[in-house]
């Protein structure tokens, strides 16, 4: 498709779903260079906001197909679903977004966590491939409305705090002794009970 047909969009206030904008998503890149790694963000839209993401994006597949760039039928974005009047969109850049507080302000090195309130502004591509003619969010820009810290700590994975152990930096030592064995040591392995 030489003419790409595509449309810029900013979101409604929407609940972040697995962001991954401080550093591209490596998990699934299968080229040693990485080349084909992302950054990443999936946003949850209710009502009206999910309503317009689809009515765009209805209305750039049927001009596709209406100039005869595609031929496809067509599969829209995201998962929808109709009862809850529910869209998870999953956006992708190869470039690292923009990311802005609610005042406007510039943000860096943000771990943006799951549940945090965000707008996105995107840029919605047509494609078609698959055997069929789509719609891709590319994400530009995230505004950072309620954050929520994706960082790895205990209350991400449930835990309260509570009284006990508290570990402080006399107490955990990560160094190595001499004593530990380098890889490839075939003595240490020998005597080895597995």
């Amino acid at each position: 498709m030489s003419n790409r047909i595509q449309a810029k969009i900013t979101t409604g206030v929407g609940t972040a779903h697995y962001p991954h904008i401080h550093a591209k998503d490596t998990r699934f890149s299968k080229k040693a260079d990485q080349s084909d790694a992302f950054y990443k963000i999936g946003v949850v839209l209710k009502g009206k906001d999910a309503k317009e993401i689809l009515k765009l994006s209805r209305q750039l597949i049927k001009r596709s197909l209406d100039s005869g760039s595609t031929t496809a039928p067509e599969k829209l974005p995201g998962d929808w679903d109709k009862e809850s009047q529910t869209l998870v969109l999953k956006c992708k850049s190869a470039y690292k977004p923009a990311v802005f507080d609610a005042a406007n302000q510039p943000i860096e090195n943000i771990m943006l966590g799951n549940g945090s309130k965000v707008r996105l502004a995107l840029n919605l591509v047509v494609y078609e491939g698959f055997g069929a003619t789509g719609v891709t969010p590319y994400v530009n820009a995230v505004q950072v409305i309620e954050y929520v810290d994706g960082g790895q700590e205990g209350d991400a994975f449930g835990f309260d705090a509570t009284e006990g152990f508290t570990a402080d930096e006399s107490t955990v030592d990560y160094s190595f002794d001499e004593d530990t064995p380098d890889e490839g040591d075939d003595e240490a392995i020998d005597g080895a009970d597995f």
